[in-house]
């Protein structure tokens, strides 16, 4: 048996250890075993490597790296094609955008060269993108979103919001040109600054939910006193984001100091209270029924986007004099219940873990630019949660190429609703649209840029904008609270005015 079979062998079974979880060493020749064997057992470093790769399915960066390494090591996969055959047997693995599916049944075929698989061993209805290359047909630019043919109109029809397959497809009008809406489905605006919170005016008052689905659910607070009473959430974690006041948080594990453009981070059941200094306060939260966590970073490096340097963490700080009746209020299934102590219960001397509060500020986020393309809205993710991906737009250099879109693309968006919160600066790709309010584009139809953003791209050199956004992977419904403060002609703010 030649070293080189055992060692391509070898790597399949590494490569695919977690990818077919039912995979085991019995489906090779009974003569082979022991090579096998004994080559895992002192292929540790190799283990490692491919299961680093394997573990950052979530990752839209590293994919395409992965990827390319699967491509590299097809090889191995035909070995072991060779041996799963009998059993009609599929191989997947989820680390990638698509499933990476040996098909079944499958084809036997000699080793090639260099050049990868023959395009027969892919059949119709195959998975992998790799194995498949992008067709054009008609009038279309080389690259998207950079030299798009004259008097066309480049739209994104992508899957998986910006990670997934995608098409562009060139058209001769805008695909936002519409002149009538008919039916439920339509772009939705909200001037959040009117959204009456209960916590505005009166101190016990809770926060006002305005959307949300079986996932998350988004809410305004207005609070302008400090929380007489205490506050646990036991139906989700919680993003809270200063859009406007400043002050202090006390939690379980001690308190921080907030400003305009925090990001804070409460895991569900965090006992916390809210001392605003400021009256006039403003503050989105986004509940999740899973925990935020920061995005994969993948080729750009631990560093990129915010060094976990820039993390801000609480201090103990136990109030043990204070002997009051505290109370503390519970939510669970969306009702609240009471507990009340005799004594302060931020009574924690100390703390140690990897679950805990947290903050970052805008300011510390340094967004990923090309002076040559423009990129997707992901390439700006700030947190990831389940069902939802959390963005932060933030001023930045507009592309410096000719031929490159300065302004965001016609897209679709066909899997994702996508919710974008204004927090400050200009949004001059969009009209009529200032802080505090916020859009809704739901699945099924297009947004863009309005004309006026589109027709003036090239006169600008940089954006000055601030802003949230949230991608739902379910529906977002619009809750009786953001239905009193919508603009409802927004949809027509895409008509051509001249």
């Amino acid at each position: 048996m030649s070293v080189q079979l055992v060692l391509g062998y070898s790597l399949t079974a590494i490569k695919l250890r977690d990818a077919a979880p039912d995979f085991v060493v019995d489906r090779f020749p009974a003569l082979h075993k022991p090579a096998v064997l004994l080559f895992l057992s002192f292929n540790k470093m190799a283990q490692r490597f491919f299961g680093t790769h394997c573990a950052s399915r979530l990752n839209p960066l590293s994919n395409s790296c992965f990827q390319r390494r699967i491509v590299n090591f097809d090889l191995h996969l035909w070995f072991l094609a060779v041996y799963i055959q009998p059993k009609g047997h599929a191989a997947v693995c989820h680390g990638l955008r698509e499933p990476y599916v040996i098909p079944t049944p499958l084809r036997r075929f000699k080793r090639p060269g260099n050049s990868g698989p023959p395009a027969s061993a892919y059949p119709e209805g195959r998975s992998i993108r790799d194995s498949m290359y992008p067709l054009k047909k008609g009038k279309t630019a080389s690259q998207a979103h950079v030299a798009l043919p004259e008097g066309t109109f480049e739209e994104e029809h992508g899957r998986k919001g910006f990670y997934g397959k995608s098409a562009h497809l060139y058209h001769a009008h805008p695909p936002t040109g519409w002149i009538r809406f008919e039916g439920k489905l339509r772009p939705h605006c909200f001037d959040l600054n009117q959204l009456a919170a209960g916590d505005l005016n009166d101190p016990n008052g809770m926060p006002a939910p305005f959307l949300g689905n079986n996932d998350v659910t988004l809410y305004v607070s207005r609070r302008s006193e400090p929380m007489p009473f205490y506050y646990r959430n036991a139906d989700g974690d919680e993003l809270l984001f200063v859009h406007r006041g400043h002050g202090r948080i006390e939690t379980d594990f001690g308190p921080l100091d907030f400003e305009k453009g925090d990001y804070i981070i409460i895991p569900r059941a965090v006992t916390y209270r809210l001392l605003p200094e400021s009256r006039d306060n403003f503050f989105l939260i986004i509940q999740s029924k899973t925990e935020f966590d920061q995005p994969e970073k993948g080729l750009l490096g631990q560093h990129a986007l915010y060094d976990p340097g820039v993390i801000v963490t609480p201090e103990p700080a136990p109030q043990l004099d204070d002997n009051r009746e505290w109370e503390v209020r519970i939510k669970v299934d969306d009702e609240l219940s009471t507990i009340v102590y005799p004594f302060n219960p931020m009574d924690v001397v100390g703390w140690k873990g990897d679950l805990t509060v947290w903050k970052i500020n805008m300011r510390d986020i340094r967004p990923v630019m090309s002076h040559r393309a423009h990129l997707p809205p992901s390439a700006h993710t700030t947190f990831v949660t389940g069902g939802a991906v959390v963005c932060s737009f933030l001023p930045r250099p507009l592309e410096q190429d000719e031929d490159a879109l300065r302004v965001p693309f016609y897209h679709r968006n066909t899997d994702y609703d996508e919710f974008l919160f204004y927090h400050d600066g200009d949004f001059f790709s969009r009209d009529n649209i200032k802080a505090g309010m916020a859009t809704l584009h739901p699945r099924g139809i297009h947004h863009g840029p309005h004309p006026k953003a589109l027709a003036n791209q090239k006169k600008r050199t940089h954006t000055d904008e601030y802003a949230v956004m949230l991608d739902g992977l379910n529906p977002i419904r619009v809750l009786p609270a953001g239905e009193a403060v919508e603009w409802k002609e927004y949809w027509m703010s895409w008509m051509d005015k001249t």
